[in-house]
């Protein structure tokens, strides 16, 4: 890394991919040479050592919860145990909510979000498949940035910040990934990823 941890806004037109496969310093570097700027990782399955790992060969990083976890405290109490900079957006994966209903996954994306922005970092929404919402029911949530599936999925009033690119599951570098690129969403706003 070339200094501490900060959080930043990202380049809009960088391009990422999203694994749930632990990066090493040959896969990042595998990465970074096929010009990817950012990666998205797992926040329960990061280890402050592959922070590192990531952070050194010059990439940026984002975290994301698992599908459906909707624990904001824990996602915000490891963010701090990794000793990720607040203000960086911690994504909550939201897909398949089966038996949930649409005021389930509101109340439980509310509660996820007051917690993450409360610990001070940026709450930001993975909309996937089956999220339960419409357009208008994801533009009322307490998140701040969304971040759209290779699915089909609702659009918020407000747009994306990020987009998941099509087809899903590609091998990128060797890598099985997904790809994803960043940009304003409609009020002019990009996510904020970690940088070394």
């Amino acid at each position: 890394m070339n200094g501490p941890m900060r959080a930043e806004q990202a380049s809009i037109g960088a391009r990422g991919i999203d694994t749930i496969l632990t990066l090493d310093a040959v896969k990042c570097a595998a990465l970074k040479n096929t010009n990817i700027d950012f990666v998205v990782r797992y926040l329960s399955s990061l280890s402050a050592a592959e922070v590192q790992t990531i952070l050194s060969s010059g990439l940026a990083l984002f975290v994301c919860t698992y599908a459906d976890v909707w624990d904001g405290n824990g996602a915000a109490a490891h963010a701090k145990n990794l000793n990720l900079p607040t203000g960086c957006t911690i994504w909550l994966d939201v897909e398949s909510c089966g038996d949930l209903t649409a005021d389930d996954v509101i109340a439980r994306v509310n509660t996820w979000a007051y917690a993450v922005r409360g610990a001070g970092y940026d709450p930001g929404l993975y909309v996937g498949c089956d999220c339960k919402l419409s357009s208008a029911q994801l533009t009322t949530l307490s998140v701040d940035r969304y971040w759209r599936s290779c699915s089909y999925v609702p659009e918020p009033s407000v747009g994306f910040a990020m987009m998941q690119l099509s087809p899903g599951n590609t091998t990128w570098a060797g890598i099985l990934v997904d790809v994803d690129v960043c940009q304003h969403d409609y009020r002019g706003r990009a996510a904020t990823w970690i940088k070394g």
